[in-house]
Order: structure tokens, then sequence, then C-alpha cells
């Protein structure tokens, strides 16, 4: 008996159940007897079994299978591992249904486990490498799965996974280098708001007494209605002074959780997401995360051409790789401009320069789209990167003033009923 079970299955029908099962081939029962498992889709178990009969199966052990929960989009950094070991697979020549079957038994659990054992099952069913990857779209994106057809038709399969390996990992430093151009701003400003409300808290309460009593005693000699009144001002701006720093979380979580709930409705409606938006409009950082998104667009655009797909694929590729619902649009008004071979004089581009489409048709016509691509996207990886280290120096000390400014005047507010008592009393 074979010691490690193969697996038979049966393209899956909308509507027909799916059946566990465990069988004997039945050529080799009476010699070499090989066990084999899998799936079968059927209407029911007597179909089902009759099924694997036809296929000359003994059938061992046949129940309904279990529903499986879909996996979950992987991680960026265990998709770019899976990757690389994918090219690594196709430089060794090795079959890719067995060398997935060793990259399950090397990660043994995990999101990652899960989807290439679903694709190596596939593949073990007679799929090909991306009609399985299609399969599970949830963990293998649309476009990725495109990029590897395209490298299968052409032959040249490890050179674009090794290409779209670099591509992600350039992403991913042009990603955590404005996550980190954003993060040391927000950390002095969140420092600096615990401090404010610190203040608020403890020290407002103990000088607003004095600073009351030093209101009344500043208009005791004129009148009582006076020192009340001026005891109640002074008593209103105190309870301003108490809460405000925490009015002003208040403000900021509302406004996080208002974004959150606009990006949820927006990708559910495939609609204007934030981070266009912030692109687009947002000053300091929206011009750095244009040009982030730009670059990211114009390498995505080289793996596909350097995989020797045709340009309206390979723009298609482009677009959805960033998952820019300007870009795509942008990425379509250029597919429909080309076709028509119009020039593009007065490009209404939403995030897309009208310089970038000009230079792609130079390429065209210089017979050098390639290296014409890989200028265009270095060129706007260098802007992105001085955009990016643009925010931190000019939100810090932004952020230290406005932080200063509101102590400061929390401090005023408080001191000058007393400074003014101090002054009455030495001018007596």
């Amino acid at each position: 008996m074979s010691d490690e079970p193969s697996t038979a299955t049966k393209p899956a029908d909308d509507a027909a159940g799916q059946f566990a099962f465990q069988a004997d081939i039945e050529a080799d029962a009476s010699t070499n007897r090989q066990v084999v498992e899998g799936t079968v889709a059927a209407a029911n178990e007597q179909e089902a079994r009759s099924l694997l009969e036809r296929m000359r199966l003994q059938v061992r052990k046949l129940q309904p299978a279990a529903a499986q929960t879909p996996t979950r989009r992987i991680g960026r950094d265990d998709f770019l591992f899976f990757n690389q070991q994918l090219a690594d697979l196709v430089k060794a020549g090795l079959p890719l249904g067995d060398g997935l079957r060793l990259m399950c038994g090397d990660l043994r659990r995990g999101r990652l486990a899960q989807a290439v054992q679903k694709v190596a099952d596939d593949m073990a069913a007679g799929k090909s490498l991306s009609e399985a990857m299609a399969r599970h779209e949830k963990s293998f994106p649309q476009a990725y799965t495109q990029l590897v057809q395209a490298g299968l038709d052409n032959n040249a399969l490890a050179a674009t996974l090794a290409n779209f390996g670099d591509h992600a990992r350039q992403v991913g430093k042009i990603r955590q280098a404005l996550r980190e151009a954003a993060a040391y701003p927000l950390a002095i400003f969140a420092a600096l708001l615990m401090v404010w409300c610190f203040i608020g808290w403890f020290i407002v309460p103990k000088l607003g007494a004095f600073a009351i009593s030093a209101a009344r005693l500043n208009r005791v000699i004129e009148s009582n209605a006076q020192a009340s009144a001026a005891a109640a001002q002074e008593t209103a701006i105190v309870g301003v002074l108490h809460w405000l720093p925490f009015m002003a979380i208040g403000i900021v979580l509302a406004a996080l959780l208002l974004a959150v709930l606009v990006q949820a409705i927006n990708l559910s409606q495939k609609r204007l997401s934030l981070r266009d938006w912030a692109a687009r409009w947002l000053p300091l950082a929206g011009p750095a995360l244009k040009m982030a998104l730009v670059a990211q667009w114009c390498d995505a655009l080289r793996v596909a051409v350097e995989a020797n797909t045709d340009l309206p694929r390979s723009l298609e590729f482009a677009a959805s790789s960033v998952g820019s619902p300007m870009l795509q649009a942008d990425t379509k008004d250029l597919i429909n401009t080309l076709a028509q071979g119009r020039e593009f004089t007065g490009w209404p581009g939403r995030l897309l320069p009208p310089s970038v489409p000009r230079v792609i048709v130079l390429g065209i016509r210089q017979n050098s789209l390639r290296a014409t691509l890989r200028t265009l996207s270095g060129a706007y990886q260098r802007q992105a990167e001085y955009r990016t280290a643009v925010i931190p120096a000019v939100m810090t000390p932004l952020l230290l003033v406005l932080m200063a400014m509101s102590i400061g005047l929390t401090m005023v507010l408080l001191l000058e009923p007393m400074v003014i008592f101090l002054k009455g009393l030495g001018s007596g």
C-alpha cells in the first residue's frame, strides 16, 4: 500500500454537493494497492458512488465533504515569500504541483499553507497554475494570476515572477517610507495632546480655584455684583479649559471613525477611495502619496510589458495592481485614446500626470518602451521619496508650535486674574 495517498477530484458543479471519498485503484488491487482520497461533485451519495466506480475506483469510504471556509487574503510578506518560492521552483525545473506540495510541507499551517494546498489540489485535478489561482481569488489577486498566465504563455515564468518580486519589494519600501514619515509627527502630536490633557485634568482645576478667588478680589472693592460676574466668567473659562483637550481627542477619534466608515462604503461600492482623495487634495502629504501611486503604476506596467503582455492588458494589469479607482479611470481613458490614435493634448488625468502618456507614446515609437518605463518609474519614485521626506520636516515643527500655543493660551487665561490681583496689591 502506498504511504502517501494521491488526490482525485472532479470539477465542481454549482448545483451539486461535494462528497469526500477514500478508495482503492481497482487495477492495482491484486498487487500494490494504492489509496486515493479526494472530493467529487454529485447531486447525491448514490450518484457520487456511481461516478467513482466508473472511474475504476473501489470505494472504501464516502461521506458529504465538510464545508470549507474561504481562505482570506494572505499578508504581503507571506505573498512575497510564496512568489519567491514559486520562482525558485520554476528555475529548478521541478513540476509545479509537486513543488507546491513540498512548500505546503514546509509551511505546515497558516493562511499561506491553506492557499497553497488548495492550489496544489486543483493542479492535481488537472488545472493549470493560473486556473487554480483564479479559483482562489481571495488569496491570489486577479492581477497576479494574469501575470502568471502571461509568464506561462511566453515561457518566461521564472523571470516574470522575479520581476514581480522586485516590484512588490519596491512598493513596500515606498509604503514604509510614507508610514514612517507620518508616524513621527503623529507621535509628537499624540504626546503633546497627552500633556495638554494632563494639564487640563490636574493643573487647570487647582489653578482655576486661585483664578476664581483672584477674580472676586479684583472686583470686591467696586461692587459685589461685579465680583460675582467676574467669578462666573472665570469659572466658565476654567470649565472650558478643563474639558477642551478631551473634546479635541473626541473630535480626532470621530474623524477617524468617519474616515473608516466612508472608506468601507466606498470600497463596497467601488467608488472613490480616501487614498485617492488624499493624493489629489490633501496638502503636503497628498503630493507624496500621488507620486507614490504613479510610481507604483509605472513599475507595474513595466513588469507586465517585460512579461511580453500586449499593451492594453499591461495597462489593465497596472491599474488593477495599484487598486486606485482614479488610476483605473485614467488607464481606461489612456487605452481608449491609444486605440483611437488621438493625441494626448489636454489630458484630463485625475492622478496620472499629462507627461506619463506622452512618454509612453514616445517609448512605443522609439521601440524602447521597457527602458522608458523603467526610467519613468525611477523618476516618480525619487519624487515620492523627496516629497515624503518633506512631511516630517514641516509637520513636526508645525505641530509643536500649535500645541505650544494651545498650552500657553491655557496658562495665560488661568494666570491673568492672579497677575491683575498682584498688580493691584502692589499699586495699593
